[in-house]
Parts: C-alpha cells; structure tokens; sequence
C-alpha cells in the first residue's frame, strides 16, 4: 500500500513547487490552512481560507474568478493525494450561490468521486461562517486528465 499523504503534507509540497512562484495560484496555496480531518480518507480534503481585498469585484464580493480560481487549486491538491502524476483541466463548472464578503473565513471541502487510469472526477463545495451555520457559497467540479 503506498503513502498516503495529508491535506497538510500535500499543501505544503505544493507550495515548494518553484512553479507555482509568480502564477496565479500562489497567492491561493500560500493562505490555505489544511485541516486534516479527512487523513485516513484520501478522497476527501478540507480547508480555511480568508479572501482579501484584492480578490473583490464591482460589488465588493468576492469575484466568481477568484472562487473558480479556488476551487481549481484545492482539487488539484486534493487529487495530490490520492496520485503525485501531473493532471490538467479537462472541465472546470462553478455554481455561485450566495455572497462571500471580504475579510470573510470560508471551509472548503473538496472529494474526489471518481478516479480512473487517465481522469479524475471531483467536487468542492466552499462555506461561510464555518463555526456556526456553514453557508453553502459555492460549489464546483472539476475533472482532469491524468498525464503518464
């Protein structure tokens, strides 16, 4: 049985990737916080995150950008777990279903539903008010190819 590695573990060799310095995840991987609730459970993968400012829009929400954005690099990590093989994007959806303020903490949850030889299914779900009535935000599924 090979390694498996936690949400925290995983979080953190992603963000020592010297790839990642410079691109558009990196301000995302860097402020997560894992929570490892899920470590005998590859599958499934939580965190906490806090928007900032610089992720509003128009409204001054969080922009859908920077949710899908989210939601691509906790899927990626989440699958990190389960295969250390390279992926790309196949189909990124997101559905916006209430507002996320900034300054506001959000849990992100992501479960991979479906693994093959060549892609991987996944979902993510993004919270508010994590302590108290956790807010379903947003939700995503993202599914990629896995390179050999």
């Amino acid at each position: 049985m090979k390694n498996i590695l936690t949400a925290r573990e995983v979080l953190k060799l992603y963000c020592a990737n010297p790839h990642l310095n410079g691109g558009f995840g990196e301000d995302f991987g860097r402020r997560l916080t894992a929570l490892d609730r899920y470590e005998d459970n590859p599958k499934l993968s939580s965190f906490k995150y806090k928007f900032e400012s610089h992720q509003k829009n128009i409204q001054e929400t969080i922009h859908g950008g920077a949710l899908a954005t989210m939601i691509d690099v906790i899927t990626t990590i989440g699958i990190l777990r389960m295969t250390h093989m390279r992926t790309i994007s196949i189909s990124l959806t997101s559905e916006f279903l209430n507002v996320i303020k900034i300054g506001e903490e959000v849990e992100i949850d992501t479960e991979i539903t479906k693994i093959g030889k060549n892609i991987v299914f996944t979902d993510c779900r993004i919270y508010t008010d994590p302590h108290h009535k956790k807010k379903l935000a947003c939700k995503g599924q993202h599914i990629k190819s896995i390179l050999h």
